[in-house]
């Protein structure tokens, strides 16, 4: 190799963002997160010299060999523990005094860093102190990991509660490649040569590395006249794979087979490597960073440990590289060895059905539909339909159907899907099987579920045109029918219909079969609140969710009714059942479901005017989503992520959301759960004078009968100042309101007659209720009114702070104490003129400022009067007056 040193170079942006959010008040550490090989352990090394000039660092790492055991992560600094313990491992109690006093033995002026690399093989004892110690301020954390989420618990619980902030090393830039390569090489490097590296290596750092190392090695790189190039003869493809023609030249052909076999099969089980590789080969592999071994998991239960490549890039980029007549010997060796045979993971089951089907070799139609399936779950949609179109017709024809339209659809090829799915029912559907036609109407709904409202009309008169007679159990095909006739009717805002439909179900009771039961009840509930009957709809969802906690319904289907149950419940305002019910572990949990939860829970930190809560779990939701489904879902994301900004101050990040939300996101639908709430919320959050669209939306709902979701919408206008939505919120008919429904009527009567005691209760409802947001509006409108009784103005203030200290959130206390500094006078003025519900473009012109000033000086207000809100702003005037 060449004389110039490998040397990765700080990236000073990234550094002083994650020592920003270390000092952030009200977080105990930061999550560095990113693809393997993208460089997070190096961040966090150039994060702790920078902190090791005033603070002790202490580094944890996660190790599979450490994982099994007790404090195993913890076990190289616990030499302290006491010699009569006992066989068991020891208590937490004692662990922490060892730590501690290990700590306190570096010194250092503030509080040590502890640097956790790997924290998913951290054993969930070493995390637990870890935590313990880090919500103490004893110590900081800074957390390595690709996912957060799959770390120890105690780890997690921090990341959901926005006690970690968050760092994503994202991959190098052409420059910083370019810089590498030449810092590497020395000399000239040709523009092809840069090209290719940089489409090679995806801006991976450790695939670059690798990429340079294998390319002079192989004759593939070469220097001539001074400059580096490509040797025509040695490249033999013009891919990025190029660079590769014989990259396994410095490793022995027993490596060899191995690299080749984990590039194309992934997580290779330990007891088949030991088969192929003497384990100081294996060593080798793992000391170079090319192999990383890991325990295994199924079903997210720990299994045995397993071989897998550093990086997904590095394993393509092998994989990429092995000659298709060489395939098929990989494919024997894997057979030979036992890959995937017994229980193999779904992972290596995904790798032989594509290297089956690469080396044109027979695929069994039941490995490709399991593996098509699981190319699905991974995001990875085309090769989810080249497996689901290489099943011949017959037996498994309907499901690779399925498959093939679910795959279209991740593509975007929606009308594609469609015209599969119509093929296919008009060639078999006389013949096809119960459990087929179930199959093919829940994908036919699923095709139209978020289109334009005449494709979703379409779709519901097919789902009807096959209907006959009422199914009576739930082996009836049209069980099935019935379920995605109503999903797809209740995304369509066809309350009436449904209710209409749904109610003699759910009376029948389960003896027909629970599944249908209790997916008609989630959508009957859901529709009822919508209609603004909600206490029948509460009455409904307790039913169903006693049976839903009972672990009978397939995962799907629970999934399904847990989403129709948390809709019913949001439009309620049932904030505290909906947090319970995807916060405890229930019988629908599995993997793939972890971003949908953490959508939910952050909607309803939304919603209820948290912030800095909804944060860490709407930006996990996002990362998820935006894989998923780039159009719908990632639009219901983005769009409360940009409330939840709006809501925490963070001005810059809320407008960064709201530009990036596209119209192709958008929802033709009406209820809680959608972003057209969520955009109207963040810009009124930010000052943008919206109320009257929002008001026209909630004239719709209206006329359509929608009472429930109506008094969501207008509520949103009335608590910034619509009179026209106090007015129409106080006509509203209400036969049957939930508490919350009843809070936002009482809210716009209090502000419309003056009634500052009905203000001041109503506010102490919706604390005692879990929307503390709306509690400091409804508290605050209290305190507006001229004239009110001592006694209501100390119940309202008392609400008022007690709320206020609710969404500070994570924010340390005191932070908009006088330490903060006074307002200035442009901040004065800026919040003085907000609080008079000016908006901001109002404000700039009144001022001569410009939009984004007005914004600046406002978020600064905020941050010094320890307020989330422009509602707040009159309350904390006057206080910092007084």
């Amino acid at each position: 190799m060449p004389q110039g040193e490998w040397v990765v170079r700080p990236r000073a942006g990234l550094v002083a963002q994650a020592l920003a959010e270390l000092a952030r008040p009200g977080v105990v550490g930061i999550a560095v997160t990113g693809e393997a090989g993208s460089g997070k352990t190096t961040l966090a090394t150039h994060v702790g010299v920078a902190v090791g000039a005033r603070s002790a660092v202490l580094l944890v790492r996660g190790t599979a060999l450490a994982a099994p055991h007790p404090y195993g992560a913890l076990s190289p600094y616990l030499d302290g523990l006491p010699d009569d313990l006992g066989d068991g491992p020891p208590g937490p109690l004692v662990v922490t005094r060892v730590l501690q006093q290990r700590l306190r033995g570096l010194g250092g002026a503030t509080a040590p860093l502890v640097v956790v690399d790997n924290v998913d093989l951290v054993d969930e004892h070493s995390a637990g102190v870890l935590g313990a110690l880090a919500g103490s301020g004893a110590l900081r954390l800074l957390v390595v990991a690709d996912d957060v989420t799959t770390g120890p618990d105690a780890i997690v619980d921090l990341w959901r509660d926005g006690l970690l902030g968050a760092v994503v090393v994202h991959p190098w830039s052409d420059e910083e490649v370019d810089a590498a390569v030449q810092a590497r090489l020395g000399g000239q490097v040709s523009a092809g040569v840069r090209r290719h590296l940089r489409e090679s290596s995806d801006g991976n750092p450790m695939l670059l590395r690798h990429l340079l190392e294998l390319g002079v090695h192989s004759g593939g790189l070469v220097r001539s006249h001074g400059s580096w190039t490509v040797d025509a003869f040695r490249w033999s493809a013009p891919e990025a794979g190029g660079l590769l023609d014989a990259p396994l030249a410095r490793w022995t052909a027993a490596q060899r087979r191995l690299l080749e076999l984990v590039a194309l099969t992934d997580h290779v089980p330990l007891t088949a490597v030991d088969r192929l590789l003497p384990p100081d080969q294996l060593e080798a592999l793992q000391r170079a960073g090319v192999v990383v071994v890991e325990p295994g998991r199924a079903g997210g239960v720990a299994g045995p440990p397993t071989a897998r490549l550093a990086s997904p890039a590095l394993a393509r980029a092998i994989g990429q590289q092995v000659p298709w007549a060489r395939r098929r010997a990989v494919l024997q060796t894997a057979v030979e060895l036992g890959v995937g045979d017994g229980d193999p993971s779904a992972a290596q089951e995904l790798g032989l059905a594509a290297l089956t089907l690469d080396t044109g070799a027979v695929l069994d139609p039941a490995l490709a539909l399991r593996a098509a399936g699981t190319a699905l779950l991974q995001q990875d949609a085309p090769l989810a339909l080249r497996l689901a179109e290489a099943v011949p017709a017959g037996d498994h024809e309907a499901l690779a159907t399925v498959l093939r339209s679910q795959a279209l659809r991740m593509l975007g090829r929606t009308d594609d899907a469609v015209a599969v799915l119509e093929e296919l029912r008009a060639r078999r559907w006389p013949a096809m099987p119960a459990g087929e036609r179930v199959l093919w109407a829940i994908e036919r709904a699923d095709t139209a579920r978020y289109a334009p409202t005449p494709v979703r009309e379409t779709a519901l008169e097919v789902l009807d045109s096959l209907r006959t007679d009422g199914p009576v159990t739930d082996a009836d095909p049209e069980a099935m029918l019935d379920i995605a006739w109503a999903s797809l009717a209740f995304s369509g805002g066809r309350y009436a219909e449904l209710v209409e439909r749904l109610r003699p179900v759910h009376g029948a009771g389960t003896s027909a079969g629970v599944e249908r039961w209790a997916v008609s009840g989630s959508l009957l509930a859901a529709a009822l609140a919508a209609l603004g009957s909600q206490q029948e709809a509460r009455a409904v969802a307790a039913d169903v969710a006693e049976v839903w906690h009972q672990g009978q319904l397939p995962p799907d289907l629970s999934m399904v009714v847990l989403s129709g149950l948390n809709v019913a419940l949001l439009t309620c305002g049932e904030w505290a059942v909906v947090r319970d019910q995807l916060a405890l572990p229930g019988p629908h949990r599995d993997a793939r479901n972890g971003t949908s939860d953490d959508f939910g829970l952050g909607l309803v930190h939304v919603l209820c005017g948290n912030g800095h809560r909804a944060r860490p779990l709407l930006r996990s939701a996002l990362a998820g989503f935006v894989l998923r489904d780039p159009h719908r879902l990632e639009g219901l994301a983005r769009a409360a992520l940009a409330w939840a900004e709006a809501l925490a101050g963070d001005t810059a990040a809320a407008r960064a959301e709201l530009s990036r939300y596209a119209p192709t996101m958008w929802l033709d639908y009406d209820g809680p759960v959608t972003p057209q709430l969520s955009l109207s919320g963040a810009r009124l959050a930010l000052g943008d004078d919206v109320r009257e669209e929002v008001v026209a939306r909630g004239r719709v709902l209206l006329e359509r009968g929608h009472l429930g979701n109506a008094a969501v919408v207008l509520s949103q206008a009335a608590r910034h100042g619509s009179a026209d939505a106090v007015a129409l919120l106080r006509s509203m008919p209400m036969h049957s309101p939930g508490p919350w429904m009843r809070a936002a009527r009482d809210h716009a009567e209090g502000v419309a007659t003056g009634d500052a005691d009905l203000l001041a209760r109503t506010a102490h409802g919706l604390l005692a209720a879990g929307d503390a947001g709306f509690a400091v509006d409804a508290a605050t409108a209290a305190l507006d009114v001229p004239d009110a009784g001592r006694e209501t103005v100390r119940s309202a203030a008392k609400v008022l702070h007690l709320a206020r200290r609710q969404l500070a959130g994570p924010t340390a206390p005191g932070a908009g104490d006088a330490a903060a500094g006074p307002l200035t006078r442009r901040e004065r003025e800026v919040a003085e003129r907000a609080a008079q519900r000016q908006s901001n473009a109002e404000i700039a012109a009144a001022l001569h400022l410009s939009v984004r000033t007005v914004e600046s000086y406002l978020q600064s207000a905020f941050s010094k009067l320890g307020i989330n809100s422009r509602t707040e702003l009159p309350g904390a005037l006057e206080q910092l007056a007084g």
